[in-house]
C-alpha cells in the first residue's frame, strides 16, 4: 500500500502516520510514501521505526507532448528499517 504525496516544502509526520494507520486497517504487509519532495528528519525517524518505505524526490518526464510517470524501476526507494 503507498501513498502519493505533491507537496512544495518537506513533508513532516502527518502523511507517515496515515500511511501506518491505513496499513493496520487493511491489513496490508507493506506500507510507503511517495513524493516529490523530501522528507523531514522526524518524518524519516517515524517511518524507520514503523516499517514505512520512503521514495522522494519523484519527479515525471515528458514523451512527446504527453506527461508519463516514471516507472517504480527508476524511482529511488529508501527502505531504513
Amino acid at each position: 500500500m503507498f501513498q502519493c504525496k505533491y507537496y512544495q516544502s518537506k513533508i513532516g509526520n502527518s502523511p507517515i502516520q496515515e500511511i501506518v494507520a491505513a496499513k493496520s486497517h487493511y491489513g496490508a504487509a507493506k506500507a510507503g510514501v511517495i513524493t516529490n519532495s523530501r522528507f523531514t528528519d522526524k518524518a524519516r525517524q517515524l517511518a524507520r521505526e514503523n516499517g514505512v518505505t520512503l521514495c522522494e524526490n519523484v519527479s515525471s518526464y515528458r514523451v512527446g507532448k504527453q506527461e508519463t510517470p516514471y516507472s517504480v524501476e527508476e524511482m529511488m526507494f529508501y527502505d531504513e528499517f
